[in-house]
């Protein structure tokens, strides 16, 4: 052993090599975040697509939550494109051994992407190759602030390999949680499944009545100034076939009253059959928040 031990230092002499008592593959210096690992300071929170100049509680959002540090940020997505509601988890990091931002995103109906950081100007996009029915292009978005809680989304198609750009579309959003902090509370979580709750509504999809109502959840409703109650499998099973035009065409969530883990959601739906406020009563359970209770009052539309 003694023997091994001096050929082997031996030949490291002979080399010139210097033979470490231990070597670490990776920097496990802490990460500076300052300067572009800083660019995405602005993200975090819950943000709303503005149309007309208003929040719209149906439409796209993003909820952003800071990670591992603050140049980890994990983003929720409810993705709305016609009456089709996609959501999303995607991971955006800074990468001190490439200074770059890097970008992947999963999605629950079997999409897996990972986008390359590309800094064009004073901003950063995210960019990737497609091919798609034979067309092959890249695109890129970014998400630029601009303004106290607002943020401009973009996106862009290039056929040359990136040497001109085609816009797809540009999207305003507000912030509806005012402080990073806020992206984590009680209400945030709330909100999202409220969101679910009316993407059931949206899409006629029975599936996310099960996912956001508690199974020993009722719904109870006044017909002819009697009350009746039904269960969680029976109010999911009258969405079955039914598809989002047979619903009603304006979501809004009015309000969130919040005590400790209990809630009473108070949403609005309108259509051509006229107005529903339903109120949902959710309480934080071991798996988060569920619907416990929907009471529900309509205003038929007038003749």
């Amino acid at each position: 052993m003694i023997a091994s031990r001096t050929l082997l230092s031996s030949v490291a002499m002979l080399f010139g090599l210097v033979v470490p008592e231990r070597v670490s593959a990776q920097d496990m210096k802490p990460l500076d975040i300052t300067g572009e690992a800083n660019y995405y300071a602005f993200w975090p929170g819950t943000w709303y697509r503005l149309v007309d100049g208003k929040a719209d509680m149906t439409a796209t959002s993003f909820t952003i939550t800071k990670s591992v540090n603050d140049a980890v940020l994990r983003e929720e997505w409810r993705m709305v494109v016609d009456s089709t509601v996609v959501h999303a988890i995607a991971l955006r990091a800074w990468d001190k051994i490439s200074n770059r931002w890097g970008y992947t995103w999963v999605s629950d109906n079997g999409l897996y992407q990972v986008w390359d950081g590309r800094k064009v100007g004073n901003d950063w996009f995210i960019e990737r190759p497609f091919e798609i029915a034979g067309q092959k292009f890249l695109s890129r978005q970014s998400w630029v602030p601009a303004g106290p809680d607002r943020v401009v989304r973009t996106g862009e198609r290039s056929f040359d390999n990136g040497m001109t750009w085609q816009p797809r579309f540009r999207e305003d959003y507000v912030r509806v949680n005012q402080s990073p902090a806020a992206a984590d509370s009680s209400t945030a979580a709330i909100t999202a499944v409220v969101q679910r709750y009316l993407d059931a509504q949206r899409t006629g999809n029975g599936d996310l009545i099960r996912a956001v109502f508690h199974p020993a959840a009722r719904v109870d409703f006044l017909q002819a100034d009697t009350l009746g109650s039904i269960s969680r499998e029976a109010f999911a099973q009258r969405f079955s076939g039914r598809t989002g035009s047979d619903g009603p065409s304006v979501f809004r969530l009015l309000s969130i009253d919040l005590s400790g883990n209990a809630a009473v959601a108070k949403v609005e739906l309108n259509g051509a059959r006229g107005r529903v406020v339903d109120f949902l009563t959710l309480m934080k359970l071991r798996d988060g928040w569920s619907v416990v209770a929907k009471a529900t009052d309509f205003t038929p539309a007038a003749p």
